[in-house]
């Protein structure tokens, strides 16, 4: 059974990446770093699925902020911009034109957005009862991107 978890943990992942390739065309370009904010998120979620409750969620919102500050680096950006990405990025991604000025803290919102989605999705998909559920996020994630 629980190599059939992994299965459905890396259909997850898989799904959420076709949701960063889609989210990356905001910028006008191929933004390959989003795709961190799909691995990142589902390796943690792989690693610890058989961890309390607690930790699952820890480690959720440790591979969020990692994989945001991973792409904000890879994306030229500073610890201040990563920071931004997490606190006002989203005010800075619906205040910016169209398309969005390709900035590694607009580009870490987005990347935030993604991770937080791939997190929760991953997160739940390893869970036997709730497998479904896990559509939810991944779902939410490409309606809005």
């Amino acid at each position: 059974m629980n190599a059939l978890l992994r299965v459905r943990v890396a259909i997850i992942g898989v799904a959420m990446g076709v949701v960063a390739a889609a989210a990356s065309s905001i910028f006008d370009r191929w933004v390959w770093s989003l795709g961190l904010a799909v691995v990142v998120p589902t390796v943690v979620a792989m690693a610890i699925r058989a961890m309390p409750l607690i930790v699952r969620v820890a480690g959720a919102l440790v591979a969020v902020m990692a994989s945001v500050g991973l792409i904000v680096f890879v994306e030229g950006g500073q610890t201040g911009d990563a920071v931004d990405a997490l606190v006002s990025g989203v005010q800075r991604l619906l205040t910016s034109e169209w398309p969005s000025p390709d900035r590694p803290d607009v580009i870490g919102a987005v990347g935030a957005f993604i991770a937080a989605a791939s997190a929760t999705a991953a997160t739940v998909a390893g869970q036997r009862r709730w497998h479904l559920l896990a559509w939810v996020p991944v779902l939410a994630a490409f309606v809005t991107s």
